[in-house]
């Protein structure tokens, strides 16, 4: 899949499609492709809006460009990327700050499942610079589970591989 846009600061957004359980379709959002997130992040707002169960059993703390900050879980049903479903993808619930132009952060849990091409391209005549993100999956994306079948603990489940520390003892569990 091809995703081209137009760079205007230097973040990367790209458009994809996340299903509202509230609705009941998906619908569009805009996301940072961030290669340096470690998981895929979501607003509060967002979650909220979109009637995503935020598991608050498992406060954990995650580091941001902004220092330490507090997260919480939750399980996106369905997130599209160019219109090919990937199926459940685990995610961290943040605040984000008001000046940020997105409500959700593309980690690496889902970046690192494709083969991925950057090509920045600048017009010499506008000034103006394009991005095309090509973007191969490593998966079958016609054998995808359902939300239902998604554990977030199961380091074999696409999507979900995420380290949480269990409050009890304090070790690190995958």
């Amino acid at each position: 899949m091809k995703i081209e846009i137009d760079l205007y600061r230097p973040t990367l957004l790209i458009p994809i499609k996340l299903w509202v359980n509230s609705e009941n379709k998906h619908k569009t959002a805009w996301a940072i492709f961030d290669t340096g997130a470690s998981n895929t992040c979501i607003s509060y707002e967002t979650a909220e809006i979109a009637g995503y169960k935020i598991d608050k059993k498992y406060q954990t703390k995650v580091t941001t460009g902004g220092g330490l900050i507090n997260a919480y879980h939750t399980v996106i049903p369905d997130l599209k990327l160019a219109d090919i479903s990937i199926g459940p993808v685990y995610a961290n619930v943040i605040d984000f700050p008001d000046e940020l132009s997105a409500s959700i952060i593309l980690g690496l849990n889902v970046i690192k499942e494709f083969s991925v091409n950057i090509d920045f391209d600048k017009n010499k005549e506008t000034g103006k610079t394009k991005v095309y993100i090509n973007m191969n999956p490593k998966f079958d994306i016609t054998k995808l589970c359902t939300v239902d079948e998604f554990n977030v603990k199961d380091s074999e489940q696409r999507f979900g591989d995420v380290y949480m520390l269990e409050k009890n003892n304090n070790r690190l569990e995958r």
